[in-house]
């Protein structure tokens, strides 16, 4: 027998009193989740199908999470989810090597899904030297990676990603638009993509000993 429409919505609304967020994206943390939402699902059939569903969505992040993995023990003391770092880095020589070494169709797939599910793994930024630079983050990543697709970049943009979040180069903090990598290029995907950074508010900045200068 189906539950009506209106239980369903009531034991939603319940269902949203429970701590199902997933503050630290790792396996171990995934199965307590699993593991508390399947208790839950044996108090009244009612949770059955909404348990149901989010044992799925745990079991996609759970699918991802061990498949880009190299860097997860790099970021664990931090609280951080590098898995989209991970898989935006896919053929990048230079990017603390990576699980992948050939981007394809499913990994730009699986990239939409990190996003989608993982959406803090937006925030995350590297703990390694990304070509004389720290503190990058999955954004500028996929820029300099020339195996990422721009769609995928815009797709980080249309997510929240921030096109003036800054990273340390050389003794400097700036953003995207001020890296001379991105400035002084006629390559026509990096000409794209400033357009693309400049349309959702990127701008040229760069701080020195904390006073910003635009460029």
């Amino acid at each position: 027998m189906s539950i009506p429409l209106i239980e369903k919505d009531v034991c939603a609304k319940i269902f949203n009193f429970v701590d199902y967020s997933l503050n630290e994206a790792t396996p171990e943390a995934v199965k307590r989740k699993g593991k508390a939402v399947e208790n839950i699902s044996l108090v009244n059939k009612m949770f059955k199908s909404i348990c149901e569903e989010k044992i799925k969505i745990l079991s996609k992040i759970f699918y991802l999470l061990n498949k880009y993995h190299k860097y997860n023990d790099m970021f664990k003391e931090y609280h951080e989810n590098p898995q989209l770092l991970d898989a935006l880095s896919t053929g990048w020589e230079r990017s603390g090597k990576p699980t992948f070494s050939v981007y394809n169709q499913v990994i730009g797939e699986d990239i939409k899904e990190i996003v989608k599910l993982i959406p803090e793994s937006i925030n995350c930024v590297t703990r390694f030297l990304h070509q004389r630079r720290s503190g990058v983050h999955p954004l500028a990543v996929a820029c300099f990676n020339e195996n990422i697709p721009v769609d995928i970049i815009e797709l980080l943009l249309k997510n929240g990603a921030n096109p003036n979040a800054t990273y340390h180069s050389g003794g400097d903090q700036i953003s995207l638009l001020a890296d001379p990598a991105i400035q002084a290029t006629t390559n026509p995907r990096i000409t794209y993509i400033k357009q693309l950074l400049t349309s959702y508010g990127g701008q040229a900045l760069r701080f020195i000993k904390g006073n910003k200068i635009f460029e």
